[in-house]
């Protein structure tokens, strides 16, 4: 079955992404996993969103929409279906049927979060079907359109599960991210050149007050006063300096959406060795040894038991 990418939430009546639903799910803003449908409007088919409703640290798979019934399919002018099942069909992913370049996929990561963030217009699904024009028209503008549909996500584990994605389609160089960091300040990456494998990394560079996503296999370990320290497993090249990232009593506090999550999530992989990312800056100290990877919020942190670029890395096994 063709894999669906995108569905229309009748809680909160738009086109979203199965990573923006877990998100808006930990926020409070979605409640139903079941509460979907296909983004085409001449489409019945209902949608569920597995694993939506499921905390990182609890779940084997990452959230992802499946078809509700096996009855209630598709409809035969269905566009999107039409479009998933030629996707499946294309052999090179590169190249559209016309022989021309495929434009990557783009999605936006926000560093900051809007003050109207966890504010959302919802509807009652029990009325949608009294609503069936306005709804239509909202789903009819995503039609043919999929791949020029921007997600946006919050927290970072969304933005690795992007990577992973696109790293087993060989498409990190041509997918990217908008990062942005607030009062119109926006600046856009290929994936590429947006994660940096720590131990592929030299430590000092003339860009290292920017951000990028730093990872490395890493150990995490509670301190007594409630914060963490993640101690990477990696050096950066030429460098025997070791590698943290302390998260900071204040970030936790400062944390107003999904706290509880994100600390399972921490807690779960404490005194273990897991695969830790981090959108950070990095600062090297010659007095401590150190190179010390500063992240701004509780968001900018996502913990994987697997290593990208594994062969029997599928479908989002093991990512938490």
């Amino acid at each position: 079955m063709a894999k669906i990418d995108l569905a229309y939430s009748l809680e909160i009546d738009d086109v979203i992404d199965a990573m923006e639903a877990n998100e808006m799910w930990i926020d409070g803003q979605v409640l139903d996993k079941k509460a979907f449908v296909c983004p085409d409007p001449t489409c019945d088919a209902r949608i569920t969103c597995k694993n939506m409703d499921t905390y990182a640290d609890k779940r084997k798979m990452n959230p992802h929409f499946i078809m509700a019934s096996r009855v209630n399919m598709h409809s035969a002018d269905c566009q999107i279906n039409k479009e998933n099942k030629l996707n499946i069909q294309t052999k090179d992913y590169h190249i559209s049927n016309d022989g021309n370049p495929i434009i990557g996929r783009k999605v936006c990561f926000h560093l900051e979060r809007p003050q109207n963030h966890g504010i959302v217009n919802k509807v009652d699904a029990s009325i949608c079907e009294n609503k069936e024009k306005e709804r239509d028209k909202k789903r009819k503008k995503y039609v043919g359109r999929n791949i020029e549909r921007k997600s946006n996500y919050y927290w970072l584990n969304s933005l690795v599960w992007f990577f992973v994605e696109s790293n087993k389609g060989d498409r990190t160089k041509t997918d990217s991210v908008e990062i942005d960091f607030g009062k119109g300040r926006k600046y856009t990456y290929s994936l590429d050149n947006l994660f940096k494998r720590i131990s592929e990394e030299k430590e000092n560079t003339d860009k290292d007050r920017n951000h990028y996503i730093y990872y490395g296999k890493a150990k995490i370990q509670k301190r007594k006063d409630n914060s963490y320290s993640i101690a990477f497993l990696e050096t950066f090249l030429d460098s025997s300096k070791i590698v943290k990232c302390i998260i900071h009593e204040q970030l936790i506090s400062d944390c107003k959406y999904g706290k509880n999550n994100k600390l399972s999530l921490l807690n779960s992989a404490v005194g273990k060795e897991r695969y830790v990312y981090v959108l950070s800056t990095k600062n090297a100290s010659e007095k401590y040894n150190t190179v010390f990877l500063n992240i701004e919020n509780l968001d900018s942190i996502a913990i994987s038991e697997m290593e990208i670029g594994r062969d029997d890395y599928l479908d989002g096994e093991e990512m938490n």
